[in-house]
């Protein structure tokens, strides 16, 4: 007996068959709407080599080049001994649509921190610059 056929068409816990186009079509029949827009509509996966932020020294590079670290307002630690403001520092955070202000670290370049401004709907990166002009020295 050999193993695929020990496998049958169901597949096993660990290795299970994955569903057929018809079986997804099959699915999306049932379904109505949204929902079938949903399932059946290839879904667009951006690559990571598409996206490139301008690093102010390095000029464009590479997203896998970058670390997120973040939003700005990371840096606003709360004052030592406050309980309640270190639960929201570490745990609460917002996830806007929309412009934000974020830190990126550099680490596989010219290893320097910078602010980004970008737009979370479209991934459309609006300006970067370094800490240090962002606070005008």
């Amino acid at each position: 007996m050999s193993l695929s056929s020990s496998i049958g068409q169901k597949g096993c816990a660990r290795f299970p068959r994955r569903a057929s186009q018809t079986e997804t079509q099959r699915v999306a029949d049932v379904l109505s709407g949204a929902d079938r827009a949903a399932l059946v509509r290839p879904r667009f996966h951006r690559k990571a080599s598409d996206l490139r932020i301008p690093c102010p020294l390095c000029g464009p590079r590479d997203l896998r080049e970058f670390t997120y670290r973040g939003d700005e307002t990371y840096l606003a630690r709360p004052a030592p001994g406050d309980a309640a403001g270190y639960d929201g520092y570490l745990h609460l955070r917002d996830n806007p649509a929309g412009v934000v202000r974020e830190l990126w670290y550099h680490g596989a370049g010219c290893g320097s921190w910078l602010v980004v401004r970008r737009d979370t709907r479209t991934h459309e990166i609006i300006e970067v610059a370094l800490p240090a002009a962002e606070a005008g020295a």
